[in-house]
């Protein structure tokens, strides 16, 4: 029994893992849009973007993408982090989920014979 619960609890930390990597990914995407919308501005004068921010000058485009793009490789970073963990918490799980189930079948086998 204490294997299938440990089982849940690694399986509750792998959704943990799985939504920290979705949200990576979502920043990614997000701020490779900023940098894509905002590049094809560069030296087309003043505009508003659809996020809200107002950009008078290249220099503010500038600064802008390059925050982006910073945002970018500092998530990209962690990203791979996240999904080794996902892994291993996969692998894991499904392993004391194995060995839970054997325990169980194993158990209903040989206790009638050794009574």
């Amino acid at each position: 029994m204490l294997v299938i619960a440990g089982a849940t609890v690694l399986g509750f930390k792998l959704m943990e893992s799985l939504i920290a990597v979705t949200q990576i990914n979502h920043d990614i995407l997000h701020n490779r849009e900023i940098v894509g919308a905002l590049g094809a501005r560069l030296g087309r004068g003043p505009f508003a973007t659809q996020y809200g921010d107002y950009f008078e000058s290249d220099e503010q485009l500038q600064v802008a993408m390059s925050s982006a793009k910073a945002i970018v490789v500092k998530r990209e970073g962690e990203i791979g982090k996240w999904q080794q963990r996902s892994k291993l918490l996969y692998r894991w799980r499904n392993r004391f989920l194995l060995l839970g189930f054997l325990a169980f079948v194993v158990s209903k086998l040989v206790v009638p014979y050794l009574v």
